[in-house]
């Protein structure tokens, strides 16, 4: 029987950070056509009208990806902040007041985000909880004091001057207290608190490395007194997946073509998959620090029996569609250039991808590169999507073995 490990992803950190802080420009306007249907309640629908690469729940594209709009999810500030760092000098800038907020859970994972506008620049407050960090488990009060963004279970996030692609600060709560009332999880379930006397540092966070967030020299400091939070856990891709024109997991996949690295060919998922009974996507981008620890552990299991990978490439390391040139230079640092294929329509990344294979974002309409699918190789069944449920494992373990 052929076991295909992978490692236990730290990745899981990694990951969904990306998904706010660096994959802000790969969010559902790049899922082509399949993005314009719209669901029953209106909830969880992507549009791509006038190019800005968002998700919200009104149907407008303002330009910010990470926190959808649910009258359900209320957050309220009562504009007293007055901490100050260290119990000395006044903080240099304080309060948020929310207008978008969203919450999701995956995977092990809980993420609640808010946005300070509808416009840009705008700013976010991110609070994420990590069961594989020993993050909070049950209702109670928790200390941020003294807790480096490298070990925490129950992070506190925010980040200033957001423009839909990127932030210009990042700022992490080393001190404060986060009194969580309801700590749901599953669907429909509630995750509600306050946030507490925080007080924020500019910090830069070592992504590549081991997630260490080191203050920024002579950076500012952001004080948030009373913030309280509530939001419904929900599944923005139930609705999706009911569209007769959305491809999830369960379902076949049609036979779509992309670029090879190698030979600038278009090729189709049926010439790649081969004779093999599973293919495995692995979609990356030049700028992700992630892929960087991923992908060397995939090409150490990409010539297992049956199996064949195919590594997708986005967007180059500056954001943009990657040429050829640069397809073969990225992937000169992991494998064969043969094994590589382009997916950018020339406005957005993974727009084939997405047309053909729904992506399986979070409440807040993002996803994290690196993202992984796996297809059946004989009946192009949709077998994996990171984001769905099962695990990854254990889906390529039964694809290989079958019968």
């Amino acid at each position: 029987m052929t076991t295909l490990l992978l490692e236990d992803r730290t990745m899981n950190k990694t990951r969904y950070v990306l998904a706010l802080l660096c994959a802000l420009a790969l969010t559902m306007a790049a899922c082509g056509d399949t993005a314009d249907s719209a669901n029953d309640d209106g909830n969880n629908a992507a549009n791509n009208d006038d190019g800005n690469n968002d998700v919200n729940n009104d149907g407008n594209n303002d330009g910010n990806n990470d926190v959808n709009n649910d009258e359900n999810n209320d957050v309220n500030n009562d504009g007293n902040n007055d901490v100050n760092n260290d119990g000395g000098g006044a903080c240099d800038r304080n309060d948020f007041t929310p207008t978008r907020q969203g919450v999701s859970s995956s995977d092990g994972f809980l993420r609640f985000s808010a946005a300070s506008s509808d416009d840009t620049p705008f700013d976010t407050i991110e609070i994420q909880i990590y069961a594989s960090f020993n993050g909070p488990t049950e209702a109670g009060t928790y200390s941020l004091d003294g807790i480096n963004y490298r070990d925490c279970g129950l992070c506190v996030l925010a980040n200033a001057d957001c423009d839909g692609q990127s932030c210009q600060k990042t700022f992490y709560a080393e001190q404060g207290t986060v009194e969580i009332d309801n700590l749901g999880v599953n669907l429909g379930e509630t995750f509600s608190g306050r946030l507490v006397d925080a007080v924020f540092d500019e910090v830069n966070i070592d992504f590549e490395g081991d997630f260490t967030s080191t203050p920024v020299p002579g950076g500012e400091t952001w004080c948030i007194n009373d913030l309280s939070f509530a939001g419904e856990i929900r599944d923005p891709n139930a609705a999706r997946c009911e569209d007769p024109n959305v491809n999830c997991v369960g379902e076949e996949v049609p036979d779509f073509e992309l670029q090879n690295c190698a030979t600038g060919e278009m090729e189709s998922i049926s010439q790649i998959a081969g004779e093999d009974k599973a293919l495995w996507f692995v979609l990356t981008a030049g700028w992700c620090p992630a892929c960087r620890q991923w992908l060397p552990q995939v090409v150490e299991r990409q010539d297992t029996e049956g199996l064949k990978v195919a590594y997708i490439l986005g967007e180059d390391a500056s954001y943009n569609q990657p040429t050829l040139e640069y397809c073969q230079r990225y992937a000169a640092s992991y494998t064969d250039a043969e094994r590589f294929y382009i997916d950018h329509n020339g406005e957005f990344a993974f727009a084939t991808m997405f047309t053909a294979m729904w992506p399986y974002v979070d409440a807040n309409g993002a996803f994290g590169l690196p993202w992984n699918a796996v297809v059946d190789g004989e009946t192009f069944e949709y077998l994996y999507a990171d984001g769905a449920m099962g695990d990854l494992n254990a889906t390529l373990n039964d694809a290989l073995t079958e019968e």
